[in-house]
């Protein structure tokens, strides 16, 4: 059997990786389009406020015809492939591609160092202190920011932020006593543990999902993503999903981060029958831990939506007990620490 060849340590800048030949054809074809939607826009607003619409009768159609007095039109290329870049747009769509393609191999390279650490039993993986697993994640958090389109820099501007990303890296670390420390000082919750999941609850934009991406592949305690909205869309193709909608339910025993929950369809039709994914996939993962098959930190969850309701919250957003009913709401008490993060939104 020929061994399998771990990825290579990816370089230490984006600007070192050499693309290939459909690295490089991907990256300007991606420049040109999103070049040709600008002018495509730019030209649809000057037929907007430049043209009429009118009747051509001997075509039996209508056209927008330009008025008299109207500018000439900007210039729109026929298609995608005619757009011609400038040389400063075509050496910034190549140095976007190198920084997803160092993403990329940084991610596969991590990846293949923790499952190499799984499969060599605990003993082989090595233990961080808060500290270190913060420095860790930061990295992490870079690298992840580097490969977005457009790239993001890495940065916790609020108070709140870095407070929460302290606190995580507490508790991936396993330190239980600086967990409830912190908990009590940051988060006024003296009952937080190391034992359960985290639920984070606060207003879009601030963070949330960023951060638990950043602490994914952490060495001690790793955990898939996914957003709810996929686990809406396995229980709606029913039966042709029903080995990912077991997983989700935490079959195989795998630690999962739910994101975005509450923002999935509440209720899905699976054979004719209403379904509601989410409560079915926490009752599941609940029933697994309860039976041994599951931790009880091995679901976290993150979302807009507060557990309880509260005095000041808008009329027209439910909270997860007016969601998914007492039964989830109280289960996800003994399931995760809760944790409510606000702050100011980072989306332009």
């Amino acid at each position: 059997m020929v061994a399998r060849r771990s990825p290579e340590q990816p370089p230490e800048t984006p600007d070192e990786v050499e693309l290939t030949s459909s690295q490089v054809q991907e990256a300007l074809h991606r420049a040109k389009k999103v070049k040709y939607g600008k002018l495509y826009r730019e030209h649809r607003l000057w037929a907007h406020l430049n043209c009429d619409l009118l009747y051509v009768e001997e075509r039996d159609t209508w056209e927008s015809v330009p008025r008299p007095s109207a500018t000439p039109p900007p210039y729109l290329p026929l298609k995608v492939e005619l757009t011609e870049l400038t040389a400063e747009e075509a050496t910034e769509a190549l140095a976007a591609a190198q920084r997803r393609a160092w993403g990329n191999l940084a991610s596969r390279y991590h990846d293949a160092q923790v499952q190499y650490q799984q499969a060599h039993g605990k003993a082989s993986t090595p233990r961080f202190t808060p500290d270190e697993l913060q420095a860790w994640a930061v990295q992490q958090g870079i690298r992840l920011g580097a490969a977005r389109m457009p790239p993001r820099k890495f940065s916790l501007p609020l108070e709140r932020q870095q407070q929460l990303f302290a606190f995580c890296a507490a508790y991936f670390a396993g330190h239980e006593g600086l967990v409830r420390q912190l908990g009590e000082e940051w988060f006024q919750d003296d009952t937080f543990t190391i034992k359960k999941g985290l639920l984070i609850a606060g207003p879009p934009g601030v963070g949330k999902s960023y951060m638990m991406a950043c602490y994914q592949q952490n060495p001690h305690r790793p955990y898939g993503m996914v957003m709810a909205e996929r686990i809406a869309a396995a229980y709606k193709a029913g039966d042709q999903a029903e080995q990912l909608q077991r997983t989700f339910c935490g079959m195989g025993g795998q630690s999962l981060c739910i994101d975005d929950v509450a923002a999935e369809p509440g209720v899905v039709k699976s054979w004719g029958n209403e379904e509601a994914p989410l409560a079915q996939v926490l009752l599941g993962r609940y029933s697994r831990y309860e039976r041994g098959q599951l931790p009880q930190w091995g679901t976290h969850l993150s979302t807009n939506n507060p557990l309880e309701r509260y005095e000041g919250m808008p009329t027209d957003m439910p909270s997860l007990r007016d969601l998914y009913g007492d039964r989830v709401a109280d289960r996800l008490y003994e399931l995760c620490n809760i944790i409510p993060f606000d702050g100011e939104s980072r989306r332009g």
